[in-house]
């Protein structure tokens, strides 16, 4: 038996001089992990994926809930590479550059229709989008898949470029996020200002605008993260201070596996719109729809008779749904 241990790297990945059997060994445990958590996720949502996508009209969010799953083929093909059965890595790494701009996508108009449209979230996180698939395509020609044998010494290039693609990569997630969050508190203050009976139902929510602020606060601070991942690259590898930084910092930052976890769960997000889409149009036998009156159904509507949109897929500005429902009680 063959005991040369076989790692799949990119020029641009952190520079290690060389890597001991027993690093190898978990890299290889690690992304066999990943692949069985990936499948058995897809297992458990087979089912709903039947029924809310290839039983219904093909639409932009079923080629965007495909890329999203790019992980299961990806995955795969990396196994292979170990065992020398696909000569390089290239193919994952352009597979890879579509789920991460159907990523992308997805968590951008999704924030761009809760934000009331808002051309402000298309001119921020457009040019930031675009910069990441720009360094994520230029990152493709240096993608390889190198033998190691235990003494060697593996050459790598510079970790700026790379580093940078995750400096970017994370900013649209925290920037998606924080956008959202602040909508919804402004929903609930909404909600609350156009109820002034203070109900108990006024008291729920506003109980989880103030979860949600919360929430916000905590992403704030974890944005600072990406502060820190600027400074790892200026420090000598290996240090005590560079492994400090590194254990500060975000886990999907720093970790390429769980950054492809992003894909299987904007996949279950998509998943969950439709099925609240679904439900929302009284297609579904258990809907909450079907036992609602009819001066409530009128208020999901949309407004003036507006046609549907692709951004109409993704949701719609609280603020906006709950002034309307308020005015047609009026």
């Amino acid at each position: 038996m063959d005991l040369r241990l076989v790692h799949c790297i990119t020029a641009i990945a952190e520079p290690f001089p060389h890597l001991p059997a027993p690093t190898a060994e978990g890299h290889r445990c690690e992304y066999q992990t990943l692949t069985s958590l990936l499948f058995y996720d897809y297992f458990l949502t087979l089912g709903d994926e039947i029924k809310y996508f290839w039983l219904k009209k093909f639409k932009i969010s079923t080629g965007l809930y495909i890329a999203c799953r790019y992980a299961l083929l990806t995955n795969i093909l990396f196994l292979l590479a170990l065992g020398d059965d696909v000569p390089n890595l290239r193919l994952c790494a352009a597979l890879s550059i579509v789920g991460r701009a159907a990523i992308l996508f997805v968590w951008g108009i999704r924030t761009y229709a809760v934000y009331n449209r808002s051309t402000w979230v298309i001119c921020i996180l457009g040019p930031l989008g675009i910069a990441i698939v720009g360094l994520d395509i230029a990152h493709v020609p240096s993608v390889v898949c190198v033998n190691y044998h235990p003494g060697n010494s593996i050459q790598f290039a510079p970790v700026n470029l790379h580093s940078g693609i995750r400096v970017y990569r994370c900013n649209p997630r925290h920037l998606s996020y924080m956008a959202s969050l602040s909508n919804q508190w402004s929903a609930g203050n909404e909600m609350v200002r156009l109820d002034a009976s203070r109900s108990p139902r006024s008291s729920s929510v506003s109980l989880a605008t103030l979860a949600a602020f919360i929430l916000l606060i905590l992403r704030l601070v974890t944005n600072s993260s990406l502060v820190l991942i600027c400074i790892v690259t200026l420090l000598q590898n290996g240090t005590f201070f560079q492994r400090l930084l590194n254990a500060l910092t975000l886990p999907y930052v720093g970790s390429r596996s769980l950054e492809r976890m992003s894909g299987f769960l904007t996949a279950r997000f998509l998943l969950h719109l439709r099925r609240w889409v679904a439900e929302s149009n009284g297609e579904d036998e258990d809907s909450w729809e079907a036992r609602m009156p009819l001066e409530i159904l009128q208020t999901i509507e949309e407004p003036d008779g507006a046609g549907r949109s692709i951004v109409d897929e993704f949701g719609e500005d609280p603020v906006a749904r709950e002034r309307r429902r308020k005015s047609v009680q009026v």
